[in-house]
């Protein structure tokens, strides 16, 4: 952090896990692990936890996949005196490819954002629900560019009305793959 020193700190993490094929069309990943969270000032509680990510990739066919996932984990805060927040992400995307060169992507999750610490402002520790979704189209030009539309909706109800938002986006991207 350039303007808290307190902040500053070092993460380590390991995980492990194995891969393998649950039907003929969907194929598992599960990761565990844990994950060490320090901080420089000694007053600043870290994160001492197991991690995990878990999820499936479905190809129904060639032109239609499904992508289901599951993480457990720490992310870096910067609210008030919460150096991370304990996320639980639940998301899903589907792809459709439409035509030769044109995939809908559509996706869908929920994240629930615990922060550990009681915000001195609120007098309450922090809890968060975030509902996401979007929808994109992608076009592959050539084997090597593609470019994206996308529109993505994001609604945060958290337990601190200020720390409420709604989140609307568009997108437009272009990717070389080199």
């Amino acid at each position: 952090y350039t303007k808290d020193d307190s902040r500053d700190g070092h993460f380590n993490q390991i995980r492990a896990g194995f891969k393998g094929d649950l039907t003929g069309k969907t194929i598992g990943v599960a990761k565990f692990g844990y994950q060490n969270r320090e901080y420089n000032d000694a007053g600043e509680k870290g994160f001492n936890h197991f991690v995990a990510e878990v999820g499936t990739y479905t190809k129904f066919s060639d032109r239609t996949q499904l992508r289901l996932t599951f993480w457990d984990t720490a992310i870096e805060s910067i609210f008030e005196n919460n150096n991370y927040y304990n996320n639980n992400s639940l998301q899903m995307e589907l792809e459709q490819r439409l035509a030769r060169n044109y995939t809908l992507i559509c996706n869908l999750g929920v994240d629930r954002n615990l922060y550990p610490e009681v915000s001195p402002t609120a007098n309450k520790k922090r809890r968060d629900t975030i509902l996401n979704a979007g929808v994109a189209l992608e076009y592959q030009a050539k084997e090597w560019i593609k470019a994206k539309v996308g529109y993505g909706f994001m609604k945060d109800f958290s337990n601190i009305d200020t720390q409420d938002y709604t989140d609307n986006q568009v997108t437009v991207s272009i990717t070389l793959m080199i």
